[in-house]
């Protein structure tokens, strides 16, 4: 998890070690899963002094179930699993 700040939101920065955003997306993406990938060229005044090319980047909805939360929760965790 990237984000910093004392107030939280629904929108989540995240990258898992040794692999690239763009395959995370997409990994998620044929799980019916839309995530974005955020490039420190679109984060200037973050990403870039943190050492951070880009990030994932989840924006849960009001509209988003528990159901929905726990599922991209798990295949989070799998994706991170097949990477260590």
């Amino acid at each position: 998890m990237h984000d910093q700040g004392e107030q939280r939101c629904a929108i989540t920065t995240f990258t898992i070690e040794g692999v690239p955003p763009e395959q995370v997306k997409e990994q998620l993406r044929s799980e019916s899963v839309n995530v974005s990938v955020s490039p420190a060229s679109s984060a200037l005044l973050d990403l870039p002094h943190r050492g951070l090319e880009s990030v994932v980047r989840a924006s849960v909805h009001y509209v988003t179930t528990d159901a929905e939360l726990d599922r991209f929760a798990t295949l989070v965790s799998c994706a991170c699993e097949r990477a260590s």
